[in-house]
């Protein structure tokens, strides 16, 4: 099976998990909104931030150090000896996160709350960050046996726990925030103890001090950049706050959640693609596979973003009442400064591979500089405009940024003509959609189909595909169909 196959199947795999996690979150969402209040809403909103900051802080990111060393070990012992010093380094993270709940939850809850009486849920749900610690060095390892199958299961797993316990505790006992606090500790403790059992009943428990120090080296800036990422991410939130209604910005916030489906789109791809890179890249073809990788997530990213575009207007309508419909005009805009962050984040990837962490540093400084200058600038003056245009300007920074230092380490020779065909027949074909402004919903979902029916056509016709894909993906449709329609 041909390298991209398998990093086609192992992606697709990835995207189960991802699906799970999403229809879990929708079909949730009516429940909690129906035995939750706004206020109780707003709490575990910001307890959910909180905890995401505390995470970027202190999680250090070991299983990318895990990544790296694992692909780099010379046998199974090197490799068991790899996956238990990240297990055993987590342990005692997890048991520092931990502490500092209990010790600290007052603390936090008067810095976020100014008043105490959050304390215990800062403390449960900093325990269950702990525990979720374990359980992802689990998750890593793996994404780095390739054993995609058994991830999604575990994914799963931990949320049915976690929904069952939670559903429950609001359902029949009605515990409001404390419900969901309960539950998403119960699926971390469970999931926490089946990936440690898993790996010590596999592996003999090795713990290498020196390793684990060169493990946090490795990971710790990616970390300390994902920071960074935040801001570039919801810092336009504080701006708009001070310049717009709440209104402006909950019609903001719906065409950024719609826009995000490219970065969604993109995330089982890189759950395998940042753990096997290593020995992909390592190979003689390693420098082709790279560049190849890169113009076909190019396109997926581009297929998703440009059908967001097309097909924004009826989303939204089906999606939200009347008072969001501007959203739809903001959605071709975000989603393009999606389709530009989903390149950086894959030509970063280069510092993993030649083991220079340390660059994303300047990297997430630099688009931090830039997106913070317009935040101050053009929000103010313009609004929603101004959050959407300093999005892109943040996003085309961080890439822009990225690829020049990601050049600098090694230097590879992208298919500019390709991606440039595919990007201009893109543009052309939402900005016709755009001026065409078809009324009513039938017609803008059959417009909207036309639209990504021409650009396939276009595509074509511009010879974008070459024939061994073309002959690959016919192939990949017969084994399909055979399997949907088996022989007599």
């Amino acid at each position: 099976m041909s390298v991209f196959r398998v990093i086609a199947k192992q992606s697709a795999t990835y995207g189960v998990a991802s699906a799970v996690e999403r229809a879990a979150s929708i079909f949730l969402l009516p429940v909690y909104t129906r035995y939750l209040s706004p206020a109780e809403y707003g709490i575990l909103e910001l307890l959910a931030t909180t905890i995401s900051v505390v995470q970027l802080l202190v999680g250090l990111r070991l299983q990318e150090g895990l990544f790296y060393f694992y692909s780099k070990a010379e046998d199974a012992a090197s490799r068991q000896r790899t996956v238990t010093t990240a297990l055993a380094g987590t342990t005692l993270l997890a048991v520092l996160v931990a502490s500092l709940g209990f010790a600290g939850g007052n603390w936090l809850s008067n810095l976020i709350f100014e008043t105490p009486d959050y304390g215990g849920m800062f403390a449960v749900a900093l325990l269950s960050l702990a525990l979720n610690l374990v359980a992802e060095t689990g998750f890593a390892y793996l994404r780095a046996i390739e054993s995609a199958g058994h991830f999604t299961v575990m994914t799963a797993f931990r949320l049915a726990v976690s929904a069952g316990v939670a559903v429950s505790s609001l359902v029949v006992w009605h515990l409001g925030v404390w419900a969901l606090l309960w539950g998403n500790l119960a699926g971390a403790a469970a999931t926490a103890i089946y990936m440690a059992s898993l790996i010590l009943w596999r592996m003999r428990p090795r713990f290498d001090r020196r390793l684990l120090m060169a493990q946090i080296a490795f990971s710790a800036p990616i970390g300390v950049a994902g920071l960074g990422m935040l801001f570039l991410h919801y810092g336009d939130r504080y701006f708009l706050e001070r310049s717009v209604s709440l209104a402006e910005i909950g019609v903001y916030a719906l065409a950024y959640k719609m826009a995000m489906i490219v970065s969604f789109a993109h995330g089982p791809f890189q759950r395998h693609w940042s753990a096997q890179m290593y020995s992909i890249v390592a190979r003689p073809d390693g420098d082709e596979i790279y560049v190849r990788v890169t113009t076909y997530l190019l396109f997926v990213l581009t297929l998703v973003a440009l059908g967001l575009s097309l097909f924004a207007r009826p989303l939204v309508t089906i999606m939200a009442p009347a008072g969001y419909r501007g959203a739809a005009a903001l959605v071709p805009w975000l989603s393009l400064a999606y389709v530009v962050r989903g390149f950086g984040d894959h030509v970063k990837s280069v510092f993993n591979i030649r083991r220079r962490t340390k660059l994303h540093l300047p990297v997430a400084a630099g688009a931090v500089a830039v997106v913070a200058a317009a935040y101050a600038t053009l929000i103010p003056q313009f609004g929603v405009a101004g959050a959407v245009a300093s999005t892109m300007l943040g996003f085309a920074a961080f890439a822009g940024i990225a690829y020049l230092f990601a050049q600098r380490v090694h230097r590879y020779r992208f298919e500019t003509a390709r991606l440039m065909k595919m990007a201009v027949l893109a543009v052309a074909v939402a900005a016709g959609f755009g001026f065409a402004e078809p009324a009513g919903f039938l017609n803008q979902m059959l417009l909207g189909a036309g639209g990504m029916a021409t650009w396939l056509l276009l595509l074509v016709a511009v010879r974008f595909f070459r024939p061994h894909e073309i002959e690959a993906l016919r192939g990949a449709v017969r084994e399909l169909r055979g399997r949907a329609v088996p022989s007599r």
